[in-house]
């Protein structure tokens, strides 16, 4: 039932029900009671809501942001290509922004050690898609399961443009994907960045 109130928009549990869920196999009442915590919380805030927002936003996080142009990245992925559906209709709505923000732990599981990878996709100011998933592996470092959560965004990244097409939305410009790590962002956003000497 928690994961039908966060399929419907109730996000702010979706990190306490995917720890829960992972008890799924063999409960116990420690784990229940845990379970009815989150319906109090839900009973105790009923009306919490998603706002639908279709204005642009606008971030300011100073120059360590690690913010790369668009030129600048074509220059270092040639090769590059979005894969574009030939049967997409023709874009008929005005463009609209996408942006991800992705966040991960580091071996946050206190019985696996693996890490949980939160990601939650914009259109404009409204959240679209959110995220809360265990990472299938055990990582030795922040960097790691910082990584691996960007790798998830950048495929939701392509993910969402390609459904966006597929409506008729206009997509041109860039998704932004907003992570804290700078380490990562700075190895997937420069090119002098040693990223070949990480295991990774």
């Amino acid at each position: 039932m928690l994961n039908w109130a966060v399929s419907l928009g109730r996000m702010d549990v979706a990190f306490a029900t995917q720890a829960l869920s992972s008890f799924s196999a063999s409960p116990t009442i420690g784990h229940l009671k845990r379970v009815w915590g989150v319906f109090g919380y839900l009973k105790r805030y009923p009306d919490k809501e998603i706002v639908v927002d279709g204005s642009d936003p606008e971030h300011d996080f100073g120059e360590s942001s690690g913010d790369v142009e668009v030129e600048e990245l074509k220059t270092q992925y040639p090769d590059a290509v979005e894969q574009m559906d030939e049967k997409a209709p023709e874009a008929i709505y005005e463009e609209m922004a996408t942006s991800i923000y992705v966040d991960a732990d580091n071996g946050g599981d206190q019985v696996d050690r693996r890490s949980v990878s939160g990601i939650l996709v914009m259109l404009e100011k409204t959240p679209v898609i959110w995220r809360s998933k265990k990472q299938p592996g055990v990582e030795t470092s922040t960097y790691g399961s910082e990584f691996y959560a960007m790798k998830l965004a950048a495929e939701m990244a392509e993910e969402i443009r390609y459904k966006l097409r597929s409506f008729g939305i206009k997509v041109e410009k860039p998704t932004r994907v907003y992570g804290d790590n700078l380490g990562v962002i700075q190895s997937v956003s420069r090119e002098d960045a040693a990223l070949k000497k990480k295991h990774i």
